[in-house]
């Protein structure tokens, strides 16, 4: 007889959390113009067009490596937001069932004429024990 293992998640609904980067991705596109008015002086690179040239080559190795880890950490992440829990049922611990018991409390309970250890007892005290 071993452990039982119970597996659920407290929030299965932000599942629905999972295709979120898409929908960013979509509704905000990436942008494609760089303006050189606007950044300050102190950013200003001399080989910014060399970085630049750099960033239109998408598919390689390590670009992929990266879009993978961002996706696994992305699914982790909303795995971990919905909780799971793991749970291992004692075996040692049995279903149980509640008896209530009735008992009658008239006269005739008090009399003494049931033996519990070679010792008379009422009605009363032999249902108590």
């Amino acid at each position: 007889m071993g452990f039982e293992i119970m597996e659920y998640f407290v929030w299965p609904f932000m599942i629905i959390a999972l295709p979120l980067p898409l929908f960013v991705r979509w509704l905000l596109p990436a942008s494609t113009h760089f303006i050189k008015d606007n950044i300050p002086d102190s950013l200003r690179v001399p080989f910014f067009s060399v970085f630049y040239q750099k960033k239109d080559r998408q598919n390689t190795l390590g670009e992929r490596a990266l879009k993978l880890m961002w996706m696994a950490c992305w699914g982790l992440l909303v795995l971990a937001s919905m909780r799971p829990v793991l749970h291992q049922k004692d075996p040692t611990q049995r279903e149980v069932r509640n008896i209530m018991r009735a008992l009658d409390y008239s006269q005739s309970m008090e009399e003494k004429d049931l033996f519990v250890h070679n010792e008379r007892v009422s009605r009363t005290e032999a249902v108590s024990q």
